[in-house]
This record gives C-alpha cells, structure tokens and sequence, in this order.
C-alpha cells in the first residue's frame, strides 16, 4: 500500500511538471506568433493562453505521454524501476493509474466541446475589438455541414445588414443563398429577395423568405460562432462507442509499453521504444480526422482491429 501510494504521488508529480512545461512552450510560440497582430498586448496574453488551452483539448494524449515517460525514467535512473517491476504485477500498476486514465479518456471523448467553449471566449475577446458586428451559425446534419454568417454595421442593434449562408457536401459547395435586403417579423429574421447559387447556376429570388427562426434569441448569445449538430441517433452512438474504445486502446497499449518487463532491461533499444510511441501517437492523433465516405465505417473497424492487435501482442511478451 505504502508503494502504490509513494508511486501515485510520483506519478501525479511528473504530470503536473508535464502540464506546466508544454503549458509554457506552447503559450511562448503562442505568444511570438501572436505579437505581429495589431491587438492591444493584454488581449495577445489572453489569446495566447487560451490557444496553450485549446491545444491541450485537441490532442490531451501528449500530457499523458510526456508524463509516464518522465516517470519512468526517472524510476529507472534511481534503480527503482527494477525493484518496483519485482513486486508489482503490471494489472496492479495499471489499476493504480487507472483513475487519470478514465480522466484523459473522458477528456478524449469530450474535447470538442472542451475546445468549442475555448474557441467561444476567443470569439468574444475578438468582439470586443472588432468594428463590424458578425455571427456564424454552423449546423452539422450528418454529413453535411451548413455555415450561416451574418454580418451588421451597428453592434448595439438587431438589425442585420447581410445574410450568406451555404451548404457543404463532400467538400463542395452544394448551394448558397445571400441577401441584403433583410427584416425582422417578430424574433424571425427574413428577406425580401435573395441571390440563389445551385449547380453553378446564379438566380435572384424576390420573395418573403423565413432565413433564420427565432433570430433574436440567436443573436443575442454571447458566442461568435454557434454550433449545432443533428446526427443520426444510430451513427452518433456508434461513433462515440468507437471512440471509447479506440481511446482506451490507445492508452492501455502506450501504458503496455511504459510498463513493460522489458524497460527494466539495460540493452533495451530505447529508439524503438520511441518511434513505437510515436507511431501510436500519430495514428491515435490522425486517424479520427480521416474520413473515407462510404467505406469510412469500415475503415474504423479495421483501424480498431489494429490497436486490438497491438494491444495483444505487447500483453503476450509481458
């Protein structure tokens, strides 16, 4: 008991070290990258600790790495790896990082959201220092994807001065509808003519058209962009089954590795070990973001059996 704890302490120590030095890196780049904008230099130092925060959110699986690399090492510097290994089955050593595993699996599941609200606050910190009042409205059906952007020139008022919206469809414009000609009717937003783009072809409209329902609610929400999705039930809950158990894969598998018999071994290549990580980390990284349209279902499956795979064999040498 004395040893789990002694080990969760050490363990929590190297990931705070973890948290602040990629922290620290990624606000400096953050902050060079940032100082040629023409932004007051407190809002530079918001959005840069915010962009540090948002990079955390798109790829969390870094931190854990960094951090059970540092552990280890340090465990092996000291010789304490070995004496360790000894005593402690690699379920039990598991079972004792298990907790921060459930956290940066959850966290993986939900980083969208985690990186929504940060990509939120941006959007107003730029509000605040734009001379042009815009909103974007993004709607996710599936698989297609319709941007609606409105722009006025009076930041106080309701009144919106143009419309655009379009339609995304495997990554090509399906049609587009923009107006300038634009009133309110009650809380809805509407046109009196609009410029209509479908199969490359222009038509101008003029009719009474409802754009946007309930505009007032909308555009009085704090938020830049707003986002809303409307995915199939069936396909939103086998996406977010493949996606917890392609993450908690992904981490047992890197856990396998840090944890295995094999590190205590001095003529262990360590070069390997490290373009091992690597490659897990960039397939866990990558391959979510790779969408193959009708094979993309299957293309999961395959890419799951992969990390199955790998999960076996590095538990057959253990």
């Amino acid at each position: 008991m004395i040893l789990t704890v002694y080990l969760v302490k050490k363990f929590l120590k190297f990931l705070i070290i973890s948290i602040v030095l990629s922290y620290s890196i990624f606000f400096i780049f953050s902050l060079l990258g940032s100082l040629g904008e023409n932004l007051n230099f407190t809002v530079i130092l918001h959005l840069s600790a915010l962009n540090s925060l948002s990079i955390y959110s798109f790829i969390p699986s870094q931190l854990f790495i960094l951090a059970i690399c540092l552990f280890i090492i340090n465990l092996k510097s000291k010789n304490e790896l070995v004496i360790i290994k000894e005593y402690l089955h690699i379920y039990r050593l598991f079972f004792m990082i298990l907790p921060i595993l459930i956290i940066f699996i959850y966290v993986e599941l939900n980083k969208e959201i985690f990186s929504g609200n940060i990509n939120k606050i941006k959007s107003d910190i730029f509000k605040l220092n734009a001379n042009v009042n815009s909103k974007i409205f993004v709607n996710n059906i599936n698989d297609n994807k319709t941007y609606s952007i409105f722009k006025s020139s009076n930041q106080k008022s309701n009144k919106v001065d143009q419309f655009l919206s379009y339609e995304i469809q495997n990554k090509k414009i399906k049609d587009a509808v923009f107006s300038d000609n634009l009133y309110m009717n009650n809380s809805d937003l509407l046109t009196n003519g609009f410029m209509f783009y479908n199969k490359n072809e222009f038509e101008y409209k003029k009719s009474n058209t409802k754009l946007f329902k309930n505009f007032e609610s909308f555009w009085n929400d704090n938020s830049k962009v707003v986002y809303q999705s409307k995915l199939n039930n069936i396909k939103s809950k086998y996406n977010y089954i493949f996606s917890i158990f392609f993450n908690i894969l992904f981490y047992f598998c890197i856990s396998m590795i840090l944890f295995s018999k094999n590190i205590v071994n001095k003529s262990l290549n360590l070069q390997k070990i490290f373009l091992i990580i690597l490659f897990l980390f960039l397939y866990h990284s990558i391959l979510p973001k790779i969408t193959l349209g009708y094979f993309h279902y299957y293309f999961q499956i395959i890419s799951l059996i992969v990390l199955i795979f790998s999960f076996f064999q590095l538990k057959k040498h253990e």
